[in-house]
């Protein structure tokens, strides 16, 4: 297997204090919801289950209150 540049890159960004997300603004122009953009970056660069799943509940940190994200995480998690 190559390397996994985006895991790479998570990880020197983590280093600095940032960290990667994936998203999508405009499903209706570019024909792709969010699930076909995680599906296409895993595909693209390798990435596991678990890699895909650590970086979308660490971004549902920054998109819900406060009263939501324990439960989102909670089923993300089982994904």
């Amino acid at each position: 297997p190559g390397i996994n540049h985006i895991a790479v890159a998570d990880n020197a960004l983590k280093e600095d204090g940032f960290y990667t997300g994936i998203n999508t603004d405009d499903t209706t122009l570019f024909t792709s919801d969010l699930s076909q953009e995680y599906y296409e970056i895993a595909s693209a660069f390798e990435m596991s289950e678990e890699e895909i799943r650590k970086i979308a509940i660490r971004v549902a940190d920054d998109i819900f209150d406060d009263s939501y994200k324990e439960e989102l995480k909670l089923r993300m998690s089982k994904y």
